[in-house]
């Protein structure tokens, strides 16, 4: 069994379990309620939007063309994203209680700094 193939059956168990959980059966049945929905999109919409970020510096740090190129295909798709729920996306910080969006832009962006962008 190769690493990869020992990786996804030892982490089979934590998909089904999302699989499983209130929010994706909520959603699969269209019982989950609306304001459970919202509250998912404008946490998607902020970690979207500090996602971008990582590319962008991506951008900024790119080698060549073909650098600047993928890290524009990458951050385009994310805009594109987010302007199908324009109607719904937060334009003020995050309540108290998503900030924990922004931790993983925090965390991957002096990450990237500290690396540099990945050779070719």
């Amino acid at each position: 069994m190769t690493f990869l193939e020992q990786c996804i059956q030892d982490s089979m168990p934590i998909w089904q379990d999302c699989l499983e959980s209130e929010f994706v059966q909520g959603v699969a049945h269209g019982t989950l309620p609306e304001e459970c929905f919202k509250g998912y999109i404008v946490d998607d919409s902020l970690y979207l939007r500090e996602y971008s970020k990582v590319f962008a510096w991506g951008i900024l740090h790119s080698h060549d063309m073909e650098e600047i190129r993928n890290y524009y295909s990458l951050l385009s798709f994310v805009n594109e994203s987010e302007d199908a729920t324009s109607p719904t996306r937060p334009s003020s910080p995050p309540p108290s209680g998503r900030r924990i969006v922004l931790t993983w832009t925090a965390c991957s962006l002096p990450l990237g700094m500290v690396r540099g962008p990945p050779s070719a």
